[in-house]
């Protein structure tokens, strides 16, 4: 017996994809349109109002005065910061643990992890990629990636991923 598989018009796909989805980024090209602006801000309200977690990202974006009429319009952002966090994992079961502390110092960031009793050595220690900070992008108004300019040319990787 074959199995019955329902195919979903483009509108029900986009939905069930949204429902699915928690954190998303909408991304629009260099230099957006009046229309790219208005739209991307609609769709981020429309968003929140299901529960999501959304960020408006335009490469360069400078609010205009002309864009002031348009509710939330200081809310789209120029670049992407926090896309992942870098995980530093420490096996603290022969050791606990006193104190942390940190400096940055000639680009450098240092960790000092200070124990109770015992000591920590190199194998103690792990290092990994956290998750991407957005499950979903959805672009508008843009042919194409690179019309995103800077924002995917710098995080390239990210949209390939997600």
């Amino acid at each position: 017996m074959m199995a019955r598989f329902m195919i979903l018009k483009v509108e029900q796909q986009i939905f069930e994809t949204l429902k699915r989805k928690q954190n998303i980024l909408i991304a629009l090209p260099e230099k957006p349109s009046l229309d790219a602006i208005a739209a991307s801000l609609g769709l981020k309200m429309t968003l929140e109002k299901m529960q999501k977690t959304v960020k408006v990202v335009a490469s360069g974006y400078e609010p205009s005065t002309s864009h002031s009429f348009i509710p939330k319009s200081k809310e789209i952002f120029s670049d992407l910061t926090t896309l992942q966090k870098f995980i530093i994992t420490m096996d603290i079961s022969k050791a606990p643990v006193e104190d942390v502390a940190y400096t940055i110092s000639e680009n450098r960031l240092n960790i000092y992890v200070t124990p109770k009793t015992g000591f920590y050595e190199e194998r103690d220690v792990k290092t990994s990629a956290g998750e991407f900070s957005f499950d979903l992008v959805i672009t508008l108004d843009a042919p194409d990636l690179q019309s995103l300019g800077h924002i995917y040319e710098n995080n390239a990787e990210f949209f390939y991923h997600t």
